[in-house]
C-alpha cells in the first residue's frame, strides 16, 4: 500500500514527530497512563503476543545502542527480585541439563587452558583453601577474568578474590581496567586471600615435596 511505502520512506522522520510529540505533553500522558493502567496492560499483552520477533528486535536495537543502561536496569532488577531469579535460574537449568553440561565443560576447559604447569602443591592448596572458604551467598572470582574481552587471566591462586554474588555478578567478565576504581567501585571490599594462601605456603612449602617434585 502507498502509505505503508510512505511511512518506511519517512520512519525517521515519523519517530522524530512522535518524540517531540510525547515531549510536549508529558503531564497529559503521565495522567493518561495512570487512569488507564488495566488498559494499557492488556494492550501490550495483545502487541507482545501477535509480534514476538518484532519486540525481540525492538529489544536488540535499543540494547546495542543503550548498553551501559540496560546492565544497570538488569543488575537493578536482579537486586529487587534476587529470589525470584534464583529460583528461575534454577528452573532453567534443571530444563536445559544439555546446554548446562556445555557450559559447564567450556568452563573447565578454559580453566584447564589458564592453569600453568609450574604451580606447586602448595599453590593448589592455598586455591583449594580459597574456595572451601567461601561461605554461602559469595563467589570465588578471577581478578583477570580468564575469557576476558582483551586479555585472560591464568588460574592461580594470586588471581583469586572472594566477592558477595551481588558484587561478582556486577563486575561479570570485565577487565580490571574496565571497571573504574576496582575495588573501590564495589558496595563490600572483597575478601583478600592472601592471608589463607600465605598460611598454607608457610605450612606446606618447606615439607618435602612441596614444590610437587
Amino acid at each position: 500500500m502507498a502509505s505503508d511505502a510512505w511511512r518506511e520512506a519517512n520512519k525517521d522522520r515519523i519517530q522524530a514527530y512522535g518524540r517531540d510529540w510525547r515531549a510536549r505533553r508529558v503531564d497529559y500522558l503521565r495522567t493518561w497512563r495512570a487512569a488507564n493502567l488495566e488498559r494499557r496492560r492488556e494492550y501490550n499483552r495483545k502487541w507482545d503476543a501477535e509480534n514476538r520477533e518484532r519486540k525481540r528486535e525492538i529489544h536488540r536495537e535499543w540494547s546495542a545502542r543503550h548498553p551501559e543502561i540496560r546492565k544497570k536496569k538488569c543488575r537493578d532488577w536482579h537486586t529487587k527480585n534476587h529470589e525470584y531469579a534464583l529460583r528461575k535460574q534454577k528452573a532453567y537449568r534443571e530444563d536445559n541439563p544439555g546446554r548446562m553440561n556445555a557450559l559447564s565443560a567450556k568452563k573447565r576447559a578454559a580453566k584447564r587452558k589458564a592453569t600453568p604447569p609450574w604451580l606447586t602443591t602448595a599453590h593448589k592448596a592455598g586455591m583449594l583453601a580459597i574456595y572451601e572458604s567461601a561461605e554461602p551467598g559469595f563467589h570465588v572470582d578471577h581478578i583477570a577474568p580468564l575469557r576476558g574481552n582483551n586479555s585472560c587471566g591464568l588460574h592461580v591462586p594470586w588471581n583469586l578474590q572472594i566477592l558477595t554474588e551481588e558484587d561478582n555478578l556486577r563486575k561479570g567478565n570485565r577487565e580490571l581496567n574496565c571497571f573504574p576504581a576496582w575495588p573501590h567501585a564495589l558496595d563490600h571490599e572483597p575478601i583478600d586471600f592472601f592471608g589463607l594462601w600465605s598460611l598454607f605456603r608457610l605450612n606446606e612449602v618447606d615439607k618435602p615435596g612441596a614444590d610437587g617434585a
